[in-house]
């Protein structure tokens, strides 16, 4: 174990990458094509400025004003502070009846619940959600949300945090939950809402054109045929991209669209592949996946046979290590410059019986996030930059 600390410590240095499946440099054709998200990939919002403007932004569609009032002064000691309060290592879901934030197993039973920082009781919790819920799947989460919604980086951890507030203090009314969540929304999609604040001073947000990522694109553009896949609508896009002078390294630009319902669409209709056969694409595994929020981009672009590579900050990789670790007994080895699990979910499951049923048997007890960044997601890594040993081996 102190070899593998010391080794993690030097890698903090170069990058963070976790392979969760050797396929992925083991692969029987090579990787031709490149699909990237933008924001989260390419941007950092993750900073007291930017988590100000879109919560201060989302204040301001908040009608209610006794709400408003009660929000603001839960931000009297900043906006860290604020949502530090109920920050959670990811793999937990957010009930958004209740605010409540739960550990939810693969089979559904929950494993744990907190309101705001406050752990929740096991008869409560068997009061109130019994022995097994019902995860239901959106295919446009951002505008039609399932009750339980997973809690991960961007809107859905801003809403997390104001719904908490308001959930963990006695006698406020629900309807305030409901008029958060449409505050949440207009934020991100109005056209006076914090992208046009953003646009107009990116360096404020501690956004900055950046020569590391610069460098890769330009070796990226030399080898791959590019594609930009986002949500974002295309004049945000536009001058964002120009701004951080990345414009010129995608061939095609798919704005506007809606995740991951574009990538759950049968191939025949789907505007995705549509965009890489346009581009000479014939075989899914020809395609790698950057994406930063695994049920959007992950998930659906596994099922299609891409491979797949999510984004994450450092610390929320050491808590899905740290889970898959000490829970199903997957460990990590270091492999060149990166860190490598021993076995992958496909050879689990196509290994002796024996094994198979007790890794089925554990995984009870791990939350479905983990298990399903563990399936889905062939590598794990901090910034685009450290795909390198993927991409050019």
């Amino acid at each position: 174990m102190l070899y593998l600390s010391k080794h993690r410590l030097s890698m903090r240095n170069n990058g963070t990458l976790y392979i969760n499946d050797r396929l992925v440099i083991r692969r029987k054709r090579p990787v031709r094509y490149l699909v990237m998200d933008f924001d989260g990939i390419f941007t950092n919002l993750h900073t007291e400025a930017a988590y100000r403007l879109f919560i201060e932004t989302s204040l301001g569609f908040i009608e209610t004003p006794d709400l408003r009032k009660f929000l603001e002064s839960r931000l009297v000691h900043g906006v860290g502070s604020f949502i530090s309060m109920v920050r959670l290592p990811p793999g937990w879901t957010i009930d958004l009846l209740t605010g409540n934030y739960l550990l939810i197993s693969r089979s559904g039973r929950v494993i744990e619940a907190r309101r705001g920082t406050h752990k929740l009781s096991p008869t409560y919790i068997a009061k109130k959600y019994g022995s097994k819920i019902t995860l239901e799947q959106s295919l446009d989460p951002d505008h039609f949300k399932p009750r339980y919604l997973e809690y991960c980086d961007g809107f859905d951890l801003h809403e997390g945090a104001l719904r908490a507030i308001v959930a963990s203090t006695h006698g406020l009314p629900r309807s305030w939950l409901k008029e958060i969540e449409r505050a949440i929304r207009l934020a991100h999609d109005n056209e006076v809402g914090y992208k046009k604040k953003l646009i107009h001073c990116p360096g404020a947000f501690g956004l900055e054109p950046d020569n590391k990522t610069q460098d890769f694109m330009r070796e990226v553009k030399e080898r791959f045929h590019t594609i930009l896949l986002t949500s974002s609508p295309r004049p945000y896009i536009d001058h964002m991209l120009d701004y951080l002078q990345l414009g010129s390294y995608f061939k095609v630009k798919l704005t506007g669209m809606v995740k991951p319902l574009c990538l759950r669409q049968p191939l025949s209709s789907n505007l995705v592949w549509k965009a890489l056969t346009d581009l000479g694409a014939r075989y899914p595994d020809e395609v790698l996946i950057v994406g930063d929020n695994r049920a959007k981009d992950i998930d659906p672009s596994h099922e299609i046979g891409f491979y797949t590579a999510l984004r994450m900050r450092e610390q929320h990789i050491k808590t899905v290590e740290r889970r898959l670790t000490d829970i199903v007994g997957i460990r990590y080895v270091p492999s060149n410059s990166s860190m490598v699990a021993q076995k992958s979910f496909a050879e689990i499951q196509n290994g002796p019986v024996q094994e198979r049923l007790r890794f089925e048997h554990r995984l009870e007890e791990l939350a479905i996030y983990h298990y399903e960044v563990y399936r889905n997601a062939h590598v794990m890594t901090t910034k685009i930059q450290n795909l390198r040993p993927v991409l050019f081996h």
